[in-house]
């Protein structure tokens, strides 16, 4: 029996590993938080949180396939701390951390403390969620209030999980996907313990006031889309317009879709050790956990009255994670979902509270007797355990700390676009014509305030052609050295301008003023 003063030990012990674990994960997210450029969407979210703060705050100005919050949120960071990179990267950093403490909250709630302080640092190790948490996309966002959500039901506050869904609902559209995953760890906590002829009864409580919480952030996101609708589709529609339609991949795709979802999936657990665990661990816990189960049954009858529910809770719970893992994995095969990698965000911490059940279920199992020799070989054992556990998590979460693997955003491919902007603004007329295939929401964040005149090119006769319209106006174009077109055309001469380098020393990207001439002059090699 646990003593109250060993109580308050406990609890101060596992505050100060809390407070380690937040702080290592904190080191791990900002290592490389000024090396890496936005990728196209975070500069895109960057430039329309300019536009909020400075002059269009409804953003009636451009089309926008986003619900408002997080970019309302961009806003107020630009708002607080500049335009800067890493002024629209913190509340993501915030997020992050903050996605921590309630995955800690979340397992010692449904677990034990044990498990919330060992899930909390899997997810502050997790590649995925290091990576993630330095960028300015929408998804660490969405992962915090949807973790909000299950606190808030796992604890029986439905109207605040509610509330919570609806943020994530107003962060972005994948919200809607998570849901689910909610109820069902809702659900199970409120009703295994539940009588019988109650739990119609419970079940409808706890919807109703979920729903009704749901109901009220989402309600402030139709009346912001409602106001853009004279002007612009609303965000829903906008969506669709710009990526198509929610429809099943045909059949003959679902093995490669598979595949490259993989190419994704496996970093969610880079090390071999974790994946053994994760998969082998992760069975017997199901397998034992049911077939446990099964003999509580027959020891204590099918009476739910008399038969123990807090095994039945935890199992049904386990299955949920890992059953509701697959199944959203297996949506994006069946369904035409873009194969990004950020969509996986919402599975860390899921993973991360799977792995901490297996490694205290090993923990636990380690066997032992009354006599000092056992005594010491549990010892043993258990260091060994820990050990090996937290190297194979921590080298992956140095790696990632250090860019080394290829998920949350593009680590090496616009590194030096910062350089070019700001040549640019130093350097060509206010007037000056800037050709652009691959670069475009690029340039709404990086030359956000300038008056240059930005048009696209397709190839080089296409480039040619826009180039004849305005040959009295300064006209650049850049060239990323993984550019895919070449823009060389009859009539057309290219001259260097200014060479852009990467952290490393080697060349990004490459400026040129385009010039109209007979006969042509050459693209420069560089």
């Amino acid at each position: 029996m646990v003593t109250q003063e060993q109580g308050t030990k406990r609890s101060t012990a596992a505050t100060a590993l809390m407070a380690g674990v937040l702080m290592a994960g904190l080191a791990l997210r900002v290592a490389y938080l000024t090396v890496d450029r936005f990728h196209a969407d975070e500069a895109l979210y960057a430039g329309w949180a300019l536009l909020i703060r400075d002059r269009d705050p409804l953003l009636l100005s451009v089309p926008v396939d986003k619900p408002p919050l997080f970019l309302y949120t961009l806003a107020g960071s630009a708002m607080a701390f500049g335009s800067s990179e890493v002024a629209f990267r913190l509340p993501n950093v915030a997020a992050s951390l903050l996605g921590i403490a309630l995955v800690y909250r979340l397992g010692k709630g449904l677990y034990g403390r044990a498990t919330g302080l060992l899930a909390a640092l899997f997810l502050a190790l997790s590649p995925f969620d290091i990576l993630f948490a330095r960028t300015a996309f929408t998804d660490p966002m969405l992962v915090l209030w949807v973790l909000g959500a299950l606190c808030a039901v796992g604890s029986g506050h439905w109207f605040v999980g509610g509330i919570c869904i609806g943020l994530a609902v107003a962060s972005k559209q994948h919200a809607w996907l998570l849901i689910p995953l909610v109820l069902a760890v809702g659900l199970v906590q409120a009703l295994v313990a539940a009588e019988k002829e109650s739990r119609l009864r419970t079940a409808l409580t706890c919807l109703s006031r979920g729903i009704l919480g749901l109901a009220l952030p989402f309600a402030l996101v139709v009346a912001w889309d409602s106001a853009r609708w004279g002007i612009r589709p609303g965000y829903w529609e906008q969506s669709t317009l710009s990526y198509g339609g929610i429809a099943f991949a045909p059949p003959s795709e679902w093995g490669q879709r598979l595949g490259e979802w993989w190419q994704w999936a496996r970093y969610l657990i880079p090390s071999p050790v974790l994946i053994v665990l994760f998969v082998g661990g992760g069975a017997v816990l199901l397998i034992g956990g049911w077939r446990s189960q099964r003999l509580a049954d027959v020891q204590h009858g099918r009476d739910e009255e008399t038969r123990p529910c807090t095994g039945l809770r935890q199992v049904a719970l386990d299955t949920i994670w890992v059953g509701y893992g697959i199944g959203y994995v297996v949506l994006h095969v069946l369904l035409q979902f873009s194969v990004w990698d950020r969509y996986l965000l919402p599975l860390a911490a899921p993973v991360a509270l799977v792995l901490a059940r297996v490694v205290m279920h090993l923990w636990e199992k380690i066997p032992s007797s009354p006599d000092p020799f056992s005594l010491r070989r549990r010892r043993g054992g258990r260091a060994v355990l820990a050990a090996v556990v937290c190297i194979a998590a921590t080298i992956p979460a140095w790696r990632a700390a250090h860019n080394g693997y290829p998920i949350g955003g593009e680590h090496w491919a616009y590194q030096g676009l910062d350089q070019i902007a700001a040549f640019l603004r130093q350097n060509a007329p206010p007037d000056a014509v800037l050709y652009h295939h691959w670069l475009r929401w690029h340039y709404s964040y990086y030359l956000y305030g300038t008056s240059f005149e930005l048009r696209w090119w397709q190839s080089g006769e296409h480039l040619r052609r826009e180039a004849m319209r305005t040959p009295e106006r300064a006209q650049y174009i850049v060239l990323p050295d993984w550019h895919t077109l070449e823009p060389y055309a009859e009539g057309l001469a290219f001259h260097l301008l200014y060479e852009a380098h990467r952290q490393d020393g080697t060349v990004s990207m490459r400026l040129y003023r385009i010039e109209v001439s007979q006969p042509t002059g050459a693209l420069p090699s560089g």
